[in-house]
């Protein structure tokens, strides 16, 4: 449960706090515990606690029925506690409201998950809640229905849910963001391995066999599709590329086959591509009705819905991901696999689709590694970094950092209105850059 530094509940805390049911001189009670320790509902916790290096000072917490603030005492003395437990039934340890801050534009409407996190003794694992009931502290800002809220008026307001005894809150910041803020879309996701903007909505794989959407009509995030199985050695969905009508491309771990499933009849029907070329695909996207194939040794194939390849250049590096625009290829490359040189860096290689033997490196004078996706939006080129957890821009051969503190982001997905979407593999999160 959250822990507050002042009593309006204006200031959050760093640390959580705990319920604990007390059993003194044979008098049972209910004790809040300041923690950074994770405990499970059902264990029997050791009595023991230390001095936070942080001088937190006093702190407050609600009650079980999320009611007023009710003082706690001194924070800085946590519990830390060996925690330990038989096996029983499964039970709700807490619940939590995904993303726990949401910072939207007036008009916007984005999905709200309440996720329930569980355990048995054995193991935890977490769900979403069917229909949880979010209340908002001010609905003339914002207000949640049908798993979407909707941001009516500039302020701030806090939505709150109360399930099975347990307590969770998340805030909400309604204004004028500034453009390229990173807000965060969906969180509480497992790694995210690819995103791509259609028609109806950004569709989303999380190296499963299903995919999601977050649907234009009604802001609403649900499962549209579930990916086949198509060998002993297809590991689940890896990226995924949009074709302008929402026909999806979707490479598959493990397989060097790519599955399309077909938008005609919501994703209900796919059929797999066979590349009748050497090499395994790294990186696709469409170029018409065809697509195209970046393999791990730099080759770059089009290749016809019935396998028919055609190659049209190659490039030094092994490829990470591809875009294209109306007249040129992009590939971005990582180094190639062998002995460390001294120049191992990324390549970023722009290959006009009038001469494909013409490559460019665009990233000729920047020293840059780790990075993982591109996307192209105006006339800016946007990276993301992996390993730095930062997303860059590249304009006029000037890379600026357009957002940091980001875990690894990964593929880079924009809408035709300008719109963002950050996949956040380690974080297990869709980050939205705002337009």
């Amino acid at each position: 449960m959250p822990l507050y530094a002042d009593v309006l509940g204006q200031q959050l805390l760093d640390v959580s706090g705990v319920r604990l049911e007390v059993l003194e001189g044979g008098v049972t009670s209910q004790r809040v515990a300041p923690t950074r320790e994770t405990y499970q509902v059902g264990h029997y916790v050791e009595w023991r606690s230390s001095q936070s290096r942080v001088q937190a000072g006093l702190a407050w917490a609600r009650d079980r029925d999320g009611g007023p603030l009710r003082p706690l005492g001194d924070a800085s003395c946590l519990l830390d506690g060996q925690p330990s437990a038989a096996v029983h039934e499964e039970r709700l340890m807490r619940i939590s409201i995904e993303p726990g801050t949401l910072r939207l534009r007036r008009g916007e409407a984005v999905p709200l998950r309440v996720l329930g996190h569980y355990t048995d003794g054995t193991a935890t694992w977490s769900g979403p809640l069917n229909s949880p009931e979010v209340e908002s502290t001010d609905e003339k800002i914002a207000f949640f229905k049908n798993n979407v809220v909707r941001a009516k008026h500039p302020g701030l307001t806090t939505l709150r849910c109360q399930h099975d005894g347990c307590y969770a809150e998340a805030h909400v910041d309604v204004a004028a963001h500034p453009r390229w803020t990173a807000t965060e879309l969906l969180t509480g996701l497992p790694p995210v391995s690819g995103i791509a903007c259609t028609p109806q909505g950004l569709v989303v794989s999380t190296r499963g066999r299903h995919i999601w959407r977050v649907d234009t009509r009604d802001g609403a995030y649900r499962m549209i599709s579930a990916v086949p199985l198509v060998s002993a050695h297809d590991q689940g969905t890896d990226t995924i590329a949009a074709r302008d009508d929402g026909e999806l491309a979707v490479r598959l771990l493990g397989d060097r086959r790519i599955l399309v499933l077909h938008h005609s009849n919501d994703y209900q029907s796919s059929e797999i591509v066979a590349p009748e070329a050497e090499g395994v695909p790294m990186a696709v996207t469409w170029n018409s009705e065809a697509l195209l194939l970046a393999m791990h040794d730099g080759a770059l194939y089009r290749v016809e819905l019935d396998g028919t390849a055609t190659e049209l250049t190659r490039v030094q590096g092994t490829p990470v991901a591809i875009t294209t625009s109306a007249d040129s290829v992009h590939i971005l490359c990582a180094p190639s696999p062998g002995p460390a040189t001294g120049e191992d860096y990324n390549r970023l290689w722009s290959i006009p689709l009038t001469d494909t033997n013409a490559p460019t490196d665009l990233l000729h004078d920047h020293k840059l590694a780790g990075l993982n996706g591109i996307t192209l939006t105006g006339s800016s080129i946007l990276l993301s970094d992996f390993n730095g957890g930062r997303l860059l821009s590249l304009r006029n051969n000037k890379i600026r950092e357009v957002a940091a503190g980001l875990t690894n982001p990964g593929q880079l997905a924009t809408t035709a209105t300008g719109d963002t979407y950050i996949a956040d593999f380690g974080a297990g999160a869709i980050h939205r850059l705002l337009p």
